[in-house]
């Protein structure tokens, strides 16, 4: 997580009621105020967030930098969380409220499971979305933390598993909203609160 203050909010404020704990990676290279917010975000939920640093490497010469910090968190759980359920969150997304009625039904799957949320990609306004199919699920996002995992090298690496009786599994129950499109959006509400403030009307 880094450069992504328009959106650390939104993303903490809709996990940080339902799930145990939360894991964040921050990017040391950040150079916006994420990290003042995860602070305010740190000193709310105490022990209950866990913030690991690691400098993500954006140098186009290295050519797994994206599979490399994925490994890199999925490692830290592997050694601190094995056998838990993990949903993976980029910065510039948050999960609807549904996810919360979802978490039941983990009971009734085992570690050979891997699942596929619906999500949905908002383009320049909260109104307009990607359209180019009609429902879009984002590969293997919520998963049981065990050995067989694991991201292959690559820029946008899919976690895989090797157990020979995985099962990848699609879910609409909840949705994941990638908002990484929409920063024009705060700069139209830094306008308008600019205007509120200001006006006489």
């Amino acid at each position: 997580m880094g450069n992504c203050e328009n959106f650390v909010d939104m993303t903490l404020n809709s996990i940080y009621e339902i799930v145990d704990k939360i894991i964040i990676i921050f990017d040391t290279t950040s150079f916006d105020n994420t990290k003042t917010k995860l602070q305010e975000w740190k000193n709310k939920l105490k022990e209950k967030l866990i913030i690991l640093e690691r400098a993500f490497e954006h140098d186009p010469k290295i050519q797994y930098s994206n599979s490399n910090a994925r490994n890199f968190y999925l490692d830290y759980l592997k050694a601190n969380f094995m056998d838990e359920w993990v949903l993976i969150l980029d910065a510039d997304e948050c999960v609807d409220e549904r996810l919360k009625d979802f978490i039941p039904q983990l009971q009734t799957l085992t570690e050979e499971d891997i699942i596929s949320p619906q999500m949905r990609h908002l383009i320049y306004t909260l109104n307009l979305e990607d359209a180019t199919r009609n429902i879009h699920f984002v590969h293997n996002r919520l998963f049981k933390i065990n050995d067989k995992i694991q991201y292959p090298n690559g820029e946008h690496p899919v976690l895989y598993s090797t157990s020979p009786n995985v099962k990848y599994l699609n879910t609409n129950y909840f949705t994941i909203f990638h908002l990484g499109y929409i920063n024009g959006m705060f700069d139209i509400r830094k306008k308008y609160l600019n205007h509120k403030q200001k006006s006489e009307i």
